[in-house]
């Protein structure tokens, strides 16, 4: 098992020297930059002092967040959403960083509905709704090849994707989009508030490209908040190492970056939360490298 730190678990407006610092300090080697955090630095003093800063604590960049994909909105969101991949993409270069996790909008009230559930305003629903998929879809791939000019790729999540609410529905936007630089993002908190089940990973067989990591509270599902229930890994109640298990037998060998939104944890300082969020991983992986 080959655990990453994902920079947002850190918590927004930290200092970057300082946040990289504890990373290192608690032996953390792999990471996932939060672009929307080094946006400011970056805009100063440039990517190239982004990637010592990360190579002087002797980190290398596994995964991106992220660019959210405009899709609905006409021509010139799309082509803002054009020019912020290559924005990154620039970025990402420079940290020798590949892939970079996509969320995207929905037409909203635009998506399909019926009055009466006979078979045929039924297939007319589903067919309505993969028209919209089939059109997100074309933005995508206009997005990856403006992407793929830097040898990046894109990693479209579940639920942020608003347009994929299930593992099953993720598979076939990745197979409408049919780029070799596209695929999808594992993370467990997504998978467990959806429908989705462990047998439909094999519908994403080698298409999962980058992964997240997280445990979750026992808290009531209706009621549960997808970001703000998250738990450091082993403090919650997932069956992590069965699913990460199958992930693996689904072909993904990568990095699991653990993703927490928690303002209990972001109350901590830079060093707690590195060291925190490492020691919970080993409770459930021993064996796991960082």
């Amino acid at each position: 098992m080959k655990i990453a730190m994902h920079q947002i678990t850190s918590g927004s407006n930290r200092d970057l020297r300082e946040t990289y610092e504890s990373y290192a300090n608690a032996g953390w080697s792999h990471f996932e930059v939060n672009l929307w955090e080094t946006e400011g630095f970056v805009e100063k003093n440039g990517a190239k002092a982004l990637a010592d800063l990360v190579s002087d604590n002797g980190l290398s960049c596994v995964g991106a967040t992220g660019l959210s994909i405009s899709a609905f909105s006409g021509e010139d969101a799309i082509a803002s959403s054009e020019a912020q991949i290559r924005q990154m993409a620039a970025v990402m270069d420079a940290l020798d960083c590949r892939v970079i996790v996509v969320g995207g909008d929905t037409p909203g009230s635009d998506n399909p509905r019926v009055a009466k559930s006979t078979e045929t305003e039924l297939a007319g629903r589903d067919e309505a709704y993969k028209s919209n998929m089939r059109q997100f879809a074309d933005v995508v791939r206009r997005i990856a090849a403006a992407a793929g000019e830097y040898g990046v790729s894109l990693a479209m999540e579940v639920n942020w994707c608003g347009m994929c609410r299930s593992i099953r529905t993720m598979a076939t936007m990745v197979e409408m989009v049919d780029r070799d630089n596209v695929g999808a993002v594992w993370d467990p908190a997504h998978f467990f508030s959806t429908s989705s089940r462990l047998s439909d990973l094999k519908q994403l067989q080698s298409k999962i490209i980058h992964a997240h990591l997280n445990d979750f509270r026992d808290c009531i599902n209706e009621v549960m908040d997808i970001n703000g229930d998250r738990v450091i890994p082993g403090q919650g109640v997932l069956p992590l190492r069965d699913w990460t298990d199958a992930v693996s037998d689904a072909g993904y060998k990568g990095y699991h970056c653990v993703e927490l939104f928690s303002e209990d944890v972001w109350t901590l300082s830079l060093d707690e939360i590195a060291t925190s969020v490492k020691a919970g991983c080993l409770e459930v992986w021993p064996e796991a490298t960082f």
